[in-house]
Order: structure tokens, then C-alpha cells, then sequence
């Protein structure tokens, strides 16, 4: 004998089921399934992909009504088939929270058939596609520090305050190389009407100073210019991010 389960979604509406309370075998509501997964003509849906299709005498508002119930091999056919974006999110779903509740006891074998090759093909894409998505926002996560990464891998680790800006810029606070330069002094990195570096901040690993010899007017000239260390990309690079984004 088979009983009837309702499960509620607020993104999918209203999913019946019916459970078969000897074998646990479970099937789900044609129409309620092509609704959710965006088949405007359900009949039609249900019959161009589903195979394993039985009438069920389901309670309704309007009295006892027959319906079309699908197998899991179908649900999973009209899931591969369907264009919603969020199938797959309706997959997890099913999977995730309606059969675990119905199947508390244990007893539940997913399939009482043979899953045939293209339902197997059809989960296997879901849950590639489910896994692309996941590495994709993953990888937008993790971009301010690949940008920082890639600073490192550069032939010089220390690098000039506008190649800092640059790399601010590209993790998400648009500065140039004079407005840091003025940040800096206002929080006492700087000096004051300058572009050295407080000592301080020198011993401790943050900047360098490298000099150079420029000729100006046939006369060379000791220029003192400042860099930022590895440490100090990755100490300012948190810091804007932290204060700022």
C-alpha cells in the first residue's frame, strides 16, 4: 500500500510522494516534479523522457484524484532534461533533505532497478557541473591572493610603491601611487612632506631602500627610492582589505 508524503519547498513549491510502506519503494508526483523543474507542459514532459510511470489515486482539495507518479530513474531523466538553472539545486534537494526524511529507518535501497547508462551519464554531469560551480567561486574567493602570489613570483619580491597601488587596485580598492603614498603618511608609515619610510618600519622587514645613481645635467646623483617587501605587500594588502573593502 502505498502512502502518500508532502514536502514543502519555498523555491519549488509543493512535491507529493508516494511510499510504498512494505518495500520503501518511493515515486514522485509527475506534475508537481515537471512543475518545479520549469516544463511548461507536463504531460508531454513525462512522456517524451519517463519510463517507469504508474497512476496513483492521490487525495486532493477537490476529492480523490488519479495521477502519474515517476520512478527515480525518471525523476533523475526529466532533471537531466529540463533547462531551469537550479535542477540541480532541485536534485540536492531531493536528495538531501525529502529522502533522508522519508527514510529514517534505514531500510531505503536507492534503486529497486538497474540504473541505466544515460541515467547514470545525466548524474554524473549534475554533479560535475555542481563541482565547476563550486571551484569557480572558490577561485573568485581566493583572487586577491593569487594576484598577491603572483607578486611574489615576480624576479624581484620587492616592489615599487606604484606597483603596489597597482596590486591594491587589482584586490579591490582602486588607489594610485600618490594617494598611497599619502595614506601611508597618515598612518605614520611615511614621513611627513616625503616618500622614505620611517626606520622602524624598515627594520622590521615592511620596506626597503635601494639606491641608485641618475645623471642630472652631467652631473650624477645618489637617488634613494622606496620598496615594498613580500611582507609588506602581504601586510598592506590585508590591511586595505580589512579597512577599506
Amino acid at each position: 500500500m502505498f502512502e502518500l508524503k508532502k514536502f514543502q519547498s519555498e523555491q519549488f513549491g509543493l512535491i507529493r510522494t508516494m511510499v510504498d510502506d512494505k518495500t520503501q519503494e518511493v515515486v514522485f508526483n509527475g506534475n508537481d516534479v515537471a512543475s518545479a523543474l520549469g516544463y511548461t507542459k507536463a504531460a508531454n514532459a513525462i512522456r517524451d523522457y519517463c519510463k517507469g510511470v504508474i497512476d496513483l489515486v492521490t487525495p486532493t482539495n477537490g476529492g480523490p484524484q488519479k495521477m502519474k507518479y515517476l520512478s527515480e530513474p525518471d525523476l533523475y531523466r526529466l532533471i537531466m532534461a529540463s533547462k531551469l538553472p537550479d535542477a540541480v539545486k532541485f536534485q540536492d534537494w531531493v536528495c538531501e533533505e525529502v529522502l533522508p526524511q522519508i527514510h529514517k529507518t534505514g531500510k531505503y535501497q536507492l534503486y529497486k532497478e538497474p540504473e541505466s547508462d544515460a541515467v547514470i551519464l545525466s548524474k554524473a554531469i549534475l554533479i560535475a557541473s555542481k563541482q565547476i560551480a563550486q571551484q569557480q567561486a572558490l577561485i573568485a574567493a581566493n583572487q586577491p591572493k593569487v594576484n598577491f602570489a603572483d607578486s611574489l613570483l615576480s624576479h624581484n619580491p620587492s616592489i615599487s610603491m606604484a606597483q603596489m597601488a597597482k596590486l591594491i587596485t587589482q584586490n579591490g580598492h582602486q588607489i594610485g601611487r600618490t594617494q598611497l603614498f599619502q595614506v601611508l603618511r597618515e598612518l605614520g608609515y611615511i614621513f611627513q612632506r616625503s616618500t622614505l619610510p620611517i626606520q622602524r618600519f624598515v627594520n622590521a622587514g615592511i620596506f626597503e631602500l635601494h639606491t641608485s645613481l641618475i645623471t642630472v645635467r652631467g652631473r650624477q646623483k645618489e637617488v634613494t627610492t622606496t620598496k615594498v617587501t613580500a611582507k609588506g605587500q602581504e601586510y598592506f594588502l590585508r590591511y586595505f582589505k580589512e579597512n577599506y573593502l
